[in-house]
Order: C-alpha cells, then structure tokens, then sequence
C-alpha cells in the first residue's frame, strides 16, 4: 500500500520534493534501474493530469533509493488554486509499484 504523502505548491514557484522510497520494514529501495512517474489530477478517475513528471521527462531523478520530482515555475504558473490528488509509481522489471500517493494542495501566491 502506497504511502500518505500531502504537499503544497504555491502557483509561480518552483517546486521540488525528495523523498527516500523505503519498503515496508524501512529498509531503502535501490531504485537504480527504476522508471518512475508521479501525476497529479483533479480526482482519481479525471482522465487528463494535470501534472505529469517522470524520469522519462526528467523531472524525476533517482539515485540510489532517492528520487527527486522537480517543476519549474512555469508549470506551476498553469494551476489553478484547489485541492488535487497525486501518486507516485515506480517501475521495475515490469512490475508497477506506487510508493506515494495523497493530496497536493494548490496556493494562490500573493507577490507577482
């Protein structure tokens, strides 16, 4: 079962998470190899991301049992304010694995 993991991104900035993929005896994956792609949606059954990154793109980078998912500015400048789902899923050897999965909370900046 993936992870509860929430976040917040605030519309304009960059935005960039690292987080250690651990199985569940919390020893770290080694996720060298890995494919991985996280996506965000307005709800789980939405048909079109609203965000989607991956180390395919290269917003996603893994080292190790690291990964990395980044977004420019630009791409958060798309959103629009509100509450959205995402999750985390790692390929390997075939075999889809989601690590992460929760809300991300969109803000309206205030400075521009």
């Amino acid at each position: 079962m993936a992870g509860i993991y929430n976040t917040k991104l605030y519309i304009g900035d960059n935005w960039q998470r690292t987080v250690v993929i651990r199985d569940p005896a919390g020893a770290p994956v080694d996720l060298t190899g890995c494919a991985a792609k996280w996506q965000v949606r307005a709800e789980p059954t939405a048909i079109t991301p609203l965000i989607a990154m991956g180390t395919a793109t290269g917003e996603i980078t893994i080292s190790g049992s690291t990964l990395t998912a980044s977004l420019s500015g630009a791409v958060t400048r798309l959103l629009a304010p509100g509450t959205y789902v995402h999750d985390l899923e790692v390929t390997a050897g075939g075999i889809v694995t989601s690590y992460l999965a929760g809300c991300v909370v969109v803000i309206q900046d205030v400075s521009r």
